[in-house]
């Protein structure tokens, strides 16, 4: 599975995405965006958020446009710059049970088989939060291009 997802990362950045596929992650932004801004807290943290970064909280209404001006080549360009192989993380999970015998968690969690971009630990799963990502992976507006 580890090596689909490489190959779809490569592939991105040698190819556009399909219309289809950029059609559907358009439909997916705005139905992220709009859903979000109906809940008034959510529009309070974005308003904030705007305003304090940004020092621009009108950019509330303009992100969505922002995000639905992205095009194929734009993602490209994109992945071709930050999704490349010396430029990434692989963290294994695996469980206690399957830590190999005679070693501890710390010892399996040091353990990066000769690879600086591989890490594998052992034990709980450490609570990972990426800003910008939802757990299914999806790039949230804080993730732009």
């Amino acid at each position: 599975m580890e090596r689909a997802f490489e190959e779809e990362l490569e592939r991105l950045g040698k190819e556009p995405v399909t219309s289809d596929e950029l059609a559907r992650a358009h439909a997916l932004i705005e139905t992220f965006e709009l859903e979000a801004l109906q809940r008034v807290d959510e529009r309070a943290d974005r308003l904030s958020m705007y305003a304090t970064l940004l020092d621009d909280p009108d950019m509330i209404n303009r992100q969505l446009g922002r995000y639905l001006a992205v095009g194929a080549p734009e993602i490209q360009a994109a992945a071709a710059q930050l999704l490349r192989p010396d430029n990434r993380v692989v963290l294994t999970y695996m469980p206690a049970a399957e830590s190999p015998a005679g070693t501890t968690d710390e010892e399996t969690a040091h353990d990066t088989g000769g690879d600086p971009g591989r890490a594998a630990l052992a034990g709980t799963a450490p609570a990972v939060h990426l800003p910008g990502v939802r757990a299914d992976g999806f790039c949230l507006p804080a993730c732009s291009f």
